[in-house]
């Protein structure tokens, strides 16, 4: 096992450096990092944006209430460890769950939860918000301040980091947390579904309104990957620094999320395709599931 991860560490890092000296020659190249592609607007307007999270956040709320037998504190989504330090629940589900636990974090961390939220604040919310920023700045002189796409790339993506803000609360039954966490994916995956049906029927959007090409898809996922791999050591260290600086209570998350957003949601901005950004979204997730694996696993090697 040790020396399978230090085979997986070398080829990470040679990865990392490559994915750099691809980007760097490319600059030095002149060539540019990502080239800018013109659609035209998202077929959807706001009473659509509105239906689609309206139904995402109802349907959540009743899988709480369903779940918690409509007790007035629902399970909270973060746990927190007997010193009180906040911690994702896909760490206890890797540490202390079942096999069946884990299986479950990771299909939902690494497959689940890139699909939902990119689809959400990516395609519907950020391709809305790009419509609205081209139309306003025509009229409005406030708009015409910063760069079109600026707004909807930074307002997408604050909005993104403060749906993951939490703080530690404790919870006794990871199996609760676990059913939960699957009744959560559930709405997830219907809750973009409705939204391409809606989409499509209602407002007659392409595959390509939807961010999706079949010719594009190989780039498209390599764009994603190199992305990942350019931004995963100054994403981890910085992450470090600042759960080392805050107080235990208060997850760090939101921080280096908001600047990770920004990436994935420029990468959608300049292709206007949803698949660069996922997979920029499920090599970060995959890459931490499996940090978290190592962790177990020495966990387990050292425990008497």
């Amino acid at each position: 096992m040790h020396v399978a991860m230090n085979l997986f560490a070398l080829v990470f890092f040679v990865s990392v450096f490559a994915a750099w000296a691809y980007l760097l020659t490319r600059y030095a190249q002149k060539k540019p990092l990502l080239k800018i592609e013109s659609r035209r607007d998202v077929p959807w307007n706001g009473f659509d944006l509105a239906l689609l999270f309206m139904i995402y956040l109802m349907l959540n709320v009743f899988a709480v209430v369903l779940y918690t037998d409509g007790q007035a504190s629902p399970v909270p989504e973060s746990v927190s460890t007997d010193s009180g330090t906040t911690t994702h629940p896909l760490i206890h589900f890797v540490l202390e769950g079942k096999p069946a636990m884990i299986w479950l974090a990771v299909v939902v961390a690494v497959v689940v939860a890139p699909l939902v939220e990119e689809i959400l604040f990516r395609l519907f919310l950020q391709g809305w918000l790009e419509k609205v920023d081209r139309h306003k700045r025509h009229t409005h002189p406030f708009w015409q301040l910063a760069r079109w796409g600026t707004m909807p790339v930074v307002l997408t993506s604050f909005l993104f980091a403060m749906m993951h803000f939490r703080v530690g609360q404790t919870v006794d039954d990871l199996d609760a947390l676990g059913k939960l966490l699957l009744l959560n994916a559930v709405v997830g995956i219907f809750t973009i579904l409705f939204g391409i049906v809606w989409a499509v029927k209602v407002r007659g959007a392409t595959a390509r309104d939807l961010g999706f090409s079949l010719p594009s898809l190989g780039r498209d996922l390599f764009t994603g990957v190199v992305a990942f791999l350019a931004i995963s050591i100054p994403l981890f260290s910085a992450q470090k620094f600042l759960f080392d600086l805050f107080p235990e209570w208060l997850a760090v998350d939101p921080i280096p999320l908001f600047f990770f957003s920004l990436l994935a949601g420029t990468l959608y901005l300049r292709t206007h395709r949803i698949v660069p950004a996922i997979a920029l979204h499920m090599s970060l997730n995959g890459f931490s599931m499996l940090m978290l694996w190592q962790m177990a696993m020495t966990t387990k090697a050292i425990t008497p």
